[in-house]
């Protein structure tokens, strides 16, 4: 029997993690997508293969009092070189407290069949921030080849 050269689970895993601290409340698709500060790229995919998000999750982090907001998860709908951005998900934050002494809470988003294309960007913001908080995005994401 022949090897298989296209397993049909991830080879590699992989874990990007960024930090929000300035809002980003635009629903607008983005003609140019590009790393910013309130328009974080959290993933590239560079494998022929593409990959799979399995979890994306989040956490905030700091010393102050977070407003409820939204968590947007954006995608490149084409890995060339006009590729625009859309948002995929939105998800609801709660609001509270967070101090030295009081951990944030900590939310793992868990997705079926999240895959993305070679070339393809994962981008992620948030629709409020407060003074001295920022929010934690991470992702366990496994690359195809």
């Amino acid at each position: 029997m022949a090897a298989n050269q296209r397993p049909v689970f991830s080879l590699l895993p992989i874990n990007p993690i960024v930090n929000l601290s300035v809002a980003n409340t635009s629903n607008a698709v983005v003609a140019s997508p590009a790393d910013a500060t309130d328009f974080r790229l959290l993933y590239t995919c560079a494998k022929t293969d593409g990959a799979k998000v399995g979890t994306i999750g989040y956490q905030w982090i700091g010393t102050g009092t977070p407003a409820a907001g939204i968590l947007n998860i954006w995608i490149t709908d084409t890995s060339g070189a006009n590729a625009r951005v859309r948002r995929m998900y939105a998800f609801a934050i709660a609001a509270g407290a967070i101090s030295t002494t009081v951990q944030g809470s900590y939310v793992e988003l868990s997705f079926l069949d999240f895959q993305v294309s070679n070339g393809q960007k994962i981008f992620v913001s948030v629709t409020t921030v407060a003074a001295n908080t920022t929010l934690n995005v991470f992702a366990s994401i496994g690359e195809f080849n």
